[in-house]
């Protein structure tokens, strides 16, 4: 069940969306109890549903996608519903044809998920609409996607070009010459990039699984650590915000990483979650490394484990150019 806050929250976004779209249902509406007939909804969970988009022609919903707290489930025609998390998003991209739109999410195997599209819609506006899912999706889940802007629609004479967003710049790069445009957008804050070189190894697709454990209030050092070894292909489980009686699944993803990753803070073990997941993997005997900032001391009860320790001094990703060519060690051990 949606609390007050949030179904204020979807309320507000879907208002000011359905100025110029009418594909997208909140359960104000007076339409979604049609609409969740055929929607590909997940089961007993209709009332944690924050938004319904249809894509269909007649408005059955069967085609589409719904929106959840920590996941979102899309449909296409002829297709089996697709489910992804919102923490397992490396990319959201709004692609614009010639007569159409499309808000689309890629994992980090890079498959796409649409979240959201239209015929001939106006640029300004599909972007008002993708802003507010995307605005949506960072607010349920504690993501950080930058929004996107109009001037991020670069075109040139015979061929359309594309903005793509990573931890370090935003570079413009030609498209092919089917006429479409893709805005992206990375789940990154600014910072200074390091002046170290950045890794030049590239994980394979199928590489090693990251889990890194950290407290919520470290929760952005973790998302902007997290994105910047998905570029390198490192495949990361970040803990969602939100999670409803997960526990277990949390666990299960844990023992199905290779490497455990401890983002240190002085009170971590106060933590009962992360206390949890740590104890966890001691007994297993999962591989864990701990990234210690040098302003911080290890406690009594990390000091007698014989954890691999990274020190960085203020920029957690100083952490990459050690931690990396560590996992690269365990794929070629491994």
């Amino acid at each position: 069940m949606l609390t007050q806050m949030q179904s204020n929250y979807v309320r507000k976004m879907v208002f000011n969306a359905n100025h110029v779209t009418d594909t997208l249902f909140c359960q104000d509406n007076l339409k979604f109890s049609k609409k969740l007939r055929k929607a590909p909804v997940l089961p007993n969970r209709n009332d944690d549903i924050i938004l319904i988009y249809d894509s269909t022609v007649f408005g059955s919903a069967k085609e589409g996608a719904v929106f959840y707290p920590e996941l979102v489930v899309s449909k296409d025609i002829l297709e089996s519903p697709k489910k992804i998390e919102y923490q397992n998003i490396s990319e959201i991209s709004l692609k614009i044809n010639k007569d159409s739109v499309k808000l689309i999410a890629k994992d980090i195997f890079d498959n796409e998920h649409e979240l959201w599209g239209e015929v001939g819609f106006k640029n300004k506006n599909a972007i008002l609409i993708s802003n507010g899912i995307i605005e949506m999706i960072n607010f349920f889940s504690g993501c950080d996607f930058s929004t996107l802007t109009l001037d991020m629609l670069t075109s040139v004479k015979g061929a359309v070009q594309t903005a793509n967003s990573s931890a370090k710049n935003m570079r413009i790069a030609p498209q092919s010459n089917n006429v479409q445009a893709n805005i992206s957008a990375s789940s990154q804050r600014p910072v200074a990039p390091p002046v170290q070189k950045t890794p030049s190894f590239i994980f394979p697709r199928n590489g090693k699984k990251v889990f890194l454990c950290f407290e919520e209030k470290n929760r952005n050092l973790a998302i902007l650590l997290g994105n910047t070894l998905r570029m390198q292909n490192v495949i990361c489980f970040i803990e969602p915000m939100v999670t409803r009686g997960s526990e277990d699944r949390i666990l299960r993803g844990l023992f199905g990483c290779s490497t455990f990753v401890i983002l240190y803070s002085p009170d971590i073990t106060e933590d009962r979650r992360c206390n949890i997941k740590i104890r966890k993997t001691f007994e297993k005997g999962v591989d864990t490394v701990v990234l210690l900032n040098k302003n911080d001391v290890l406690s009594a009860e990390f000091r007698a484990r014989p954890y691999p320790v990274i020190t960085y001094q203020n920029n957690i990703l100083e952490c990459c150019y050690q931690l990396i060519p560590y996992l690269q060690r365990k794929i070629m051990e491994g």
